[in-house]
């Protein structure tokens, strides 16, 4: 397959959406200012984001996930997209945003179909992102792995070609630990292979486990039997579980075989990949996948103990929705989730495997969750895709919140991780027509749930020293994979990073972000204020102000709920933000009470703020004036008197021309001696001489009329 020559750069100019819900932003690919929802600048900047959408193009359909990594080894990532292909002779099209900005030089189009994003691997000195490929050579199905540089450039040294069709899954990974990820993938006729970073089959591999039929499940990796090396696993559709070690040999006792069921002429089977996990926290690993006829069955991956066992789930599951296993209590123990069409079923496990909860509120759920703390509470949310919206569900089966209507897709699944390198998490998510939806959920974090199924190798997230960073984190981090505090400073890694937004390599503790005077650690411990914004509430007052001289909230801009902000009490000494009885106090005696003060921007402490002999209140109440501009002489309805003369001496509305609505201005009945107040009174009008022509030429014409007639009967001429 030549490569340089089927890609062209793109120059792609992508319009903007327009007519979607007015709280998201919508931007283009080209979009650099993000939108405040209060713009109020304090001590240090902060950006407090809004949901968005990134708008892809629409002439393709994008049906795979998206890719997470950090191609420099700067700490920020990168998001790598693939879309799919129409046909065998079209293009696909390949992005990379760095942040929510697309690199420069991108997207590009290639003339085979892009199939998996892998991840990244330095070729030729260059960090590349490796993909997998697909193409027709004579007829035969090629598939290959390549790396494309940030720039966009196919390396030409970087090829791995083998014959046939692969299901989706690839494992990349650094499985025997040489510094050099490998590749283990599935040929779609019952072959597995296990090939390293050169494209050369690893000793004694590939192995065929199956013979004459159509595979669907992705191999796993895990080390199962605890020497401290992974083994690969495989589980085929009729129940066979397969385990290798690295050598090619299989395990002890194995395939091992799951209690299949049967119903007449149907025999269940599998079309999802099953989930390996250690139910108990005991070391010993259990297998447990869904099945077509709706059944989860599990079977413990230690031949010796030769346990299985199978619950009844009421539902089909098929590849459309893929279960994970997670700990979402804290117990260190996994809970089982598992989508279905309508829903979601959490399952756990004393000694038998129970159904917690089943929520049915879903409607074509799709992909597999998403599970994040996203509410800085600690305790993680399940975050699932449905053909309406993404759903939000606790631990206990209940929905807490629906991100977003119109979601539409056919299989891609939310991811959870900083999009935007501002040290908070987004929940992200791709649709099949080319959206991008993000929604901000301002906790603190990094990349909890960055892939489909959780982590590279397809088991539980490997989290190897307990320190709450999930290893990849940590290589991104430059934490150490075997130590809970890397820079000794006595917080772990996992709360400086996802708690406390401190640095996991840097001795700060005591560290203060935003420069509020409030320590990282008191702010999220104590205060539960943002440690990266110095007003929280955005009331104008830095956090430490409010904590440290005035005792307010710094989450609230009126701490004592009296409808006057912190900011406005502090400023008075006759106020008191923490005392909800000043606000219908009136320290300056002028008939304004002091809520109402701040409402028309006054001074509490003064009577009359603008100096202009009028007393606050009664300009606002009597005149009608505005207490903040000197005006006492102002005629605001234009009926020739002032605001002041109609409320004190005539009793006439100061805001109505006509008073009494009898068709005269106010001024004129004054001017004229009618009463402005009464409607049967009005001004006595001097005929005008207009007014005698209307009535006295009529007249004069009718008096010669008659004269004339007169002559003529008379003879007269």
């Amino acid at each position: 397959m030549k490569k340089k020559s089927n890609f062209l750069i793109l120059g792609l100019s992508i319009a903007l959406i327009i007519g979607l819900s007015s709280s998201f932003t919508v931007h283009s690919l080209e979009f650099t200012n993000k939108t405040l929802k209060y713009p109020i600048k304090v001590v240090v900047d902060y950006t407090e984001d809004i949901d968005r959408i990134i708008k892809l193009p629409t002439e393709y359909t994008y049906n795979n996930n998206p890719l997470i990594l950090d191609l420099n080894d700067d700490g920020k990532l990168e998001t790598v997209i693939i879309s799919d292909r129409i046909n065998e002779t079209a293009p696909s099209l390949i992005l990379l945003f760095s942040g929510e900005e697309l690199v420069e030089g991108w997207p590009i189009q290639v003339n085979f179909t892009v199939e998996e994003i892998l991840g990244k691997r330095k070729v030729e000195g260059k960090e590349a992102i490796i993909f997998r490929v697909a193409d027709y050579n004579l007829e035969k199905r090629i598939t290959s792995f390549i790396a494309i540089t940030e720039e966009g450039e196919i390396i030409d040294s970087f090829q791995i070609d083998l014959l046939g069709s692969f299901i989706h899954g690839t494992i990349f990974y650094d499985l025997n630990e040489n510094g050099i990820e490998e590749f283990v993938v599935v040929r779609n006729d019952g072959w597995i292979y296990y090939i390293d970073y050169d494209g050369n089959n690893i000793s004694a591999w590939p192995k065929q486990f199956q013979i004459n039929a159509t595979v669907f499940l992705p191999p796993i990796v895990e080390d199962i039997n605890n020497d401290s090396f992974l083994d690969i696993i495989l589980c085929t559709e009729i129940g066979k579980v397969y385990a290798w070690n690295l050598n090619g040999t299989l395990l002890s006792g194995y395939p091992l075989t799951l209690p299949i069921k049967t119903y007449g002429n149907i025999t269940d089977n599998f079309r999802v990949m099953p989930i390996v996990t250690d139910l108990e926290n005991d070391g010993t690993y259990e297998l447990l996948i869904s099945s077509t006829l709706g059944f989860m069955y599990g079977i413990v991956l230690n031949p010796v103990v030769n346990e299985s066992w199978t619950v009844p789930l009421d539902y089909s599951i098929w590849k459309e929705t893929q279960a994970i296993a997670m700990d979402l209590n804290n117990d260190n123990l996994p809970a089982i989730i598992q989508p279905f069409y309508k829903g979601i079923i959490l399952l756990e496990y004393d000694g038998e495997l129970n159904k917690t909860f089943r929520n049915a509120g879903f409607f074509r759920c799709h992909g597999t969750p998403a599970i994040a703390d996203i509410d800085n509470d600690n305790v993680p949310e399940i975050i699932a895709a449905d053909y309406n919206y993404l759903r939000v569900i606790d631990s206990s089966g209940v929905e807490k919140e629906r991100l977003w209507k119109g979601i539409v897709t056919d299989s891609n699944s939310p991811l959870v991780y900083d999009i935007d390198n501002d040290k908070e998490i987004e929940v992200v998510y791709l649709n099949s027509r080319g959206e991008i939806y993000i929604f901000e959920t301002n906790d603190y974090g990094l990349m909890p749930w960055t892939s489909q199924y959780g982590s590279s190798t397809h088991t539980t997230n490997r989290d190897y020293d307990n320190d709450g960073l999930w290893d990849y984190e940590e290589k991104i981090l430059k934490t150490r994979e075997d130590q809970i505090d890397t820079d000794g400073d006595t917080v772990s890694d996992g709360l400086e990073v996802n708690q406390y937004a401190l640095n996991p390599v840097s001795k700060d503790s005591n560290g203060d972000t935003d420069l509020d005077l409030l320590e990282n650690i008191e702010e999220v411990d104590i205060h539960r204020s943002n440690p990266m914004n110095p007003d929280s509430d955005f009331d104008s007052l830095t956090d430490g102000e409010e904590v440290l001289i005035y005792f307010t909230s710094p989450l609230s801009d009126d701490t004592d709920n009296d409808k006057m902000t912190d900011a406005f009490e502090v400023t008075y000494d006759s106020l008191d933000p923490n005392n909800a009885a000043d606000a219908l106090g009136d320290a300056d005696d002028d008939n304004l009470i002091n809520k109402d003060e701040q409402s028309y921007g006054t001074n509490p402490e003064d009577p009359d703020t603008d100096k202009d002999g009028l007393l606050d209140g009664d300009e606002v109440h009597r005149y009608i004036t505005n207490p903040r501009i000197s005006d006492k002489d102002a005629d605001y309805d234009g009926d020739g008197l002032t605001n002041v003369e109609e409320a004190d001496i005539y009793r006439t509305d100061p805001s109505q021309p006509d008073s009494d609505f009898d068709g005269f201005e106010d001024g004129v009945e004054i001017d004229k001696g009618s009463d402005p107040l009464d409607p049967n009174s009005i001004p006595t009008i001097k005929t005008s001489f207009l007014m005698n022509n209307l009535i006295i030429v009529p007249v004069l014409i009718g008096i010669r009329k008659w004269k004339k007639r007169k002559k003529e009967r008379k003879g007269v001429k």
